[in-house]
């Protein structure tokens, strides 16, 4: 795994840190937040992608 591919998953810090507040702190999850990490993986989703050899 290269730094570029590694660098892509920095974008999960706020998704586990709202997953930690809510599993320890008692927070509750809004709908804003769940499509917000929605997107987050989505976007990681697509910055790997491996494209089909032309």
């Amino acid at each position: 795994m290269g730094p570029r591919r590694a660098g892509t998953f920095i974008y999960l810090i706020p998704v586990f840190g709202a997953i930690l507040a809510f599993a320890f702190l008692g927070e509750e999850l809004q709908l804003y937040q769940l499509a917000s990490a929605a997107f987050v993986f989505l976007g990681i989703g697509i910055m790997n992608w491996k494209r089909a050899p032309t």
